[in-house]
């Protein structure tokens, strides 16, 4: 049964030049919303329409975009929080997001973030011109999200595409965090987290924590002994799934990310296609925690996509979703 979701607030936004693409300010519709969970939590979700978008006219393809840590969907929340939604709200996607239950946002791929992911999806088809079928794009932690969506609800996915993503919540989140606290390096803090969003037994009672950045060898034991608790929301566990349902994957990320290791999206990508799967890696030898930009930057495509300059990842993300449609 569908839980009620309640629009708290709409407003209509125009950007002006100086944001990063648009020669002339695009125009967007941009709805904020309450999505009730079931635990009682309410959660914040944010659906941007694009200036292609009629009530009466052809239905608009819909890409479920799910943030990264640190990223707070709010009443706040515009679209030129995110570069790469403005460029495909621009292109004529419509983009939906939500906090993920928790009100830090760092909800790192969790049954309660899939739920609002879920229910908020339920909501902007049911009430907006939109295609059911989707395009999923994960950024960072959001590679959680975006990929647990595709395992664990009924959303018909069509392609997914992944910047810097977590896709191996043990080596990746566990093992070496990112977030160590607002003030200092503790680094248990992300650990506990973890620990306490996915219900590990005997939180209390564990005594192990390490403020290192690299999880002691106690606390990987504790992991391996709650993975039951996380098999269904660690992606890199769940490649087989991919493979078997020809789910079309292509992650882009920097050899040198000093965030998210890019040698486990390398490896969620080596086990989809061994496994018969659809799967690509586009790697840079430069760059950090985001796609390249200045070395990266696309002349040629402008005039074609009325663009002042793009970034060629977010170009080539576009290309991607277009060759699945």
């Amino acid at each position: 049964m569908k839980r009620k979701i309640i629009i708290v607030s709409t407003a209509l936004i125009l950007f002006t030049s100086y944001i990063l693409y648009a020669l002339s300010a695009p125009t967007c519709d941009t709805y904020h919303f309450i999505v009730n969970l079931d635990d009682g939590y309410e959660d914040t979700g944010v659906l941007f329409l694009p200036s292609n978008y009629n009530d009466a006219g052809d239905p608009v393809r819909l890409i479920i975009s799910c943030h990264g840590s640190g990223t707070v969907i709010d009443d706040d929340f515009e679209l030129s929080d995110k570069e790469w939604n403005y460029y495909l709200v621009e292109m004529g996607y419509a983009i939906l997001d939500v906090n993920g239950g928790i009100e830090s946002g760092r909800h790192y791929g969790s049954a309660e973030a899939i739920e609002s992911y879920e229910k908020a999806y339920e909501y902007v088809v049911d009430n907006y011109n939109l295609k059911s079928e989707v395009f999923l794009l994960g950024g960072s932690m959001g590679g959680l999200s975006s990929l647990n969506l595709a395992v664990n609800t009924d959303i018909p996915v069509i392609a997914i595409a992944e910047m810097c993503p977590v896709v191996d919540l043990k080596n990746q989140a566990w093992c070496y965090p990112w977030y160590g606290g607002d003030d200092s390096e503790k680094w248990s803090i992300q650990r506990k987290a973890i620990a306490e969003i996915y219900s590990f037994d005997d939180i209390n009672l564990f005594g192990g924590w390490s403020d290192n950045k690299e999880a002691s060898d106690e606390e990987m034991k504790y992991f391996e002994k709650n993975i039951c608790k996380v098999q269904k929301y660690d992606p890199i566990l769940n490649y087989q799934y991919f493979a078997d349902n020809k789910l079309p994957i292509k992650v882009w990320q920097a050899d040198t990310d000093p965030t998210v290791n890019s040698v486990y999206g390398k490896e969620f990508v080596h086990l989809i296609q061994t496994a018969g799967g659809i799967a690509e890696h586009q790697s840079y030898d430069i760059g950090g925690h985001t796609p390249p930009w200045d070395s990266q930057t696309v002349i040629s495509i402008t005039k074609e996509l009325k663009l002042d300059r793009t970034n060629r990842t977010f170009y080539d993300i576009y290309k991607w979703f277009k060759r699945w449609e």
